[in-house]
C-alpha cells in the first residue's frame, strides 16, 4: 500500500517488580524510522500492553493526520480480539476504544507479525520495563 506509515507494537514485562510496558514505533513506507512510545503501566497483563500500544500508536498518528496505517503486533491474542474475535480477552472496553479508533475516516489494518519481525518496538518495550519510569505516554520523538 503506497504512502501508508506503519506501527510496530509490543509489551514487556518485569514480573518481580510487577512493572509492565507498552511501546510502538511509527516508519515511514520506506521503512524509515519517524518516532518511538512508550507508557510504563502497572497492575496489567502483557496482553493488556500490547493492546495499549496500539490504542496509543492510533491516538498518536490519527494525531499527526496520517490516513494509510498498517499496524504490526506479535500478540496474535491482540490482534484476533481487535479484528473481532474477543475470546479470551480481558479488557473489552480497550478493544472498543481501538475498533472506535480504526472506525475513523482512515484506512488502518491491524496484522500479525512473529516476535523476531518485531525487533525494535520489542527492544523500546523492554527498555521501558529495564528503565522503570512510572511516567505515563512518554513520547520518544527523536529519531
Amino acid at each position: 500500500m503506497a504512502g501508508f506509515v506503519k506501527m510496530n507494537t509490543n509489551g514487556a514485562s518485569k514480573p518481580h517488580t510487577r512493572l509492565v510496558c507498552s511501546a510502538g514505533i511509527a516508519k515511514d513506507s520506506h521503512g524509515r524510522w519517524i518516532f518511538g512510545y512508550n507508557r510504563n503501566i502497572r497492575k496489567c497483563s502483557v496482553k493488556q500492553a500490547e493492546l495499549w500500544a496500539i490504542y496509543d500508536g492510533l491516538k498518536l498518528f490519527w494525531s499527526k493526520g496520517w490516513k494509510l496505517v498498517v499496524s504490526e503486533c506479535d500478540c496474535l491474542i491482540a490482534v484476533q480480539a481487535i479484528n473481532g474475535n474477543y475470546k479470551g480477552v480481558v479488557n473489552r472496553a480497550l478493544i472498543c476504544k481501538i475498533k472506535e479508533l480504526c472506525a475513523r475516516a482512515w484506512v488502518v489494518r491491524i496484522e500479525h507479525i512473529y516476535k523476531e519481525s518485531n525487533g525494535v518496538a520489542n527492544t523500546l518495550a523492554a527498555k521501558g520495563v529495564v528503565e522503570g519510569d512510572s511516567k505515563k505516554g512518554k513520547d520518544i520523538t527523536q529519531g
